[in-house]
């Protein structure tokens, strides 16, 4: 078995992850500058037009880099949670040696569809921008700049959001069928709410990047719907896969507990006729087990915490800020341009 395409691409450099990143980010840079002609001596003075090819150029640098070294980096992080799930899980060492290896794992033919699919969508998705204006307008060089970085996106985004949500549908395999539920230690299950959110971690991200492509004051929705609405299904998606099976084996388990506890409560030993009252023994039991029975109403149903809900939030908030934060500059830019 091999590994994914761009997991391939990310660890063969003889660099760490993040000075591998660095160095790609400048090459795409360069590339798509000399793709699009930018010229550096309009910096000073620039036009819509040189906005648009920055902002391109830019995005499509940036977006490549980021999907291929962090989705590298989320199935690696993903592997490290696993393994802080051990204590919980049902597994032999061997299995669990084999589900973590499978993580960053696809097969010559998968990665040859993932690469296949991604240059159908990105096709697609130039057919569809193309439609929206005139092509003759932007001339040949900047047609062909926009049609290598849309492929090139839709290949890499196609290929980390499919490994995002099969790695998703093993982790609801995980939840539904190995893991141990402990309703007293409940926490020990967190890591689960923290997978959920790897994809999060790798997609929200590049929700923020889209705004450069209206940096010269245009917004074109055929531009920026088929990608934003893609990964934002992909992160919402994954978030439901991965919970909802522990969800329901925590549900499960709950009301199993309570049905218990509830049964207890009415064994002969605590009905008392109405004239008989409850001996010191039985009231502390008593108290216990009501004791119990609160705690276990109060345990949540999801593997997240705090510091998870947060993030979640800081993942959903942040986007929409920064679109309307782009909205802005992109007036500003075009009053001091006009």
């Amino acid at each position: 078995m091999h590994q994914y395409w761009f997991v391939t691409l990310a660890k063969r450099s003889p660099l760490n992850l993040l000075l591998t990143a660095v160095v790609m980010w400048l090459s795409l840079v360069t590339v798509f500058f000399w793709l699009y002609d930018i010229p550096f001596e309009l910096a000073l003075q620039p036009t819509p037009r040189y906005l648009f090819d920055l902002g391109s150029a830019l995005f499509f640098s940036t977006g490549v880099t980021y999907s291929i070294c962090m989705g590298t980096y989320a199935l690696g992080r993903s592997a490290k949670l696993i393994k802080k799930l051990s204590p919980s899980i049902t597994m032999s060492v061997d299995q669990m040696s084999e589900f973590a290896s499978s993580l960053e794992s696809a097969s010559t033919r998968d990665n040859i569809i993932f690469i296949g699919l991604g240059c159908l969508f990105g096709i697609a998705h130039t057919l569809m921008i193309e439609a929206t204006f005139d092509i003759s307008a932007i001339g040949l060089p900047r047609r062909m700049a926009n049609i290598a970085g849309t492929m090139l996106i839709w290949i890499t985004l196609f290929s980390v959001i499919w490994a995002l949500i099969k790695n998703a549908h093993n982790y609801a395999k995980l939840g539904a069928n190995n893991l141990k539920i402990d309703l007293i230690h409940l926490h020990k299950l967190t890591p689960m709410g923290n997978l959920a959110l790897v994809p999060a971690m790798v997609l929200m991200p590049i929700q923020l990047m889209y705004p450069l492509l209206f940096l010269g004051g245009e917004f074109n929705p055929a531009i920026v719907i088929p990608g934003f609405f893609s990964t934002l299904f992909a992160l919402f998606y994954t978030i439901f896969v991965v919970t909802w099976g522990l969800h329901q084996s925590i549900t499960k388990e709950k009301t199993a507990a309570l049905a218990s506890i509830n049964n207890q409560l009415k064994s002969p030993d605590f009905k008392l006729a109405a004239s008989e009252q409850l001996v010191p023994r039985q009231l502390v039991e008593v108290q216990a087990i009501i004791s119990h029975r609160t705690y276990l109403e109060s345990v949540s149903g999801w593997p997240f915490n705090l510091a998870s809900i947060a993030q979640l939030t800081a993942y959903i908030i942040f986007p929409p800020i920064t679109w309307a934060l782009a909205a802005i500059v992109s007036n500003f830019i075009d009053k001091v341009i006009a």
